[in-house]
């Protein structure tokens, strides 16, 4: 099972995870896709979220039963300060 939580994407990004996802409810996508799928909407997908925020979470084998990523991936450091 897969989830993908959007927030402030374009429509472009809805539009395009409906192709293999079910819309729950407004930004929350849903659906038992294969890891190659998976694998291959979170790819292409990155191209259109924009200033967006997007989480997919889906099943696994671990201790939570889940495993999730995040886009943007990485965050700036606040300005000033250590950072290291």
């Amino acid at each position: 099972m897969t989830v993908i939580v959007l927030t402030n994407c374009p429509v472009g990004l809805r539009g395009f995870l409906t192709r293999r996802l079910l819309e729950i409810s407004a930004g929350v996508f849903g659906g038992d896709l294969s890891a190659r799928i998976r694998d291959t909407l979170w790819h292409e997908g990155r191209q259109y979220a924009g200033q967006g925020r997007a989480l997919p979470a889906h099943t696994t084998d671990n201790e939570q039963g889940f495993t999730f990523r995040a886009l943007p991936a990485a965050r700036n450091p606040p300005p000033g300060g250590n950072h290291a």
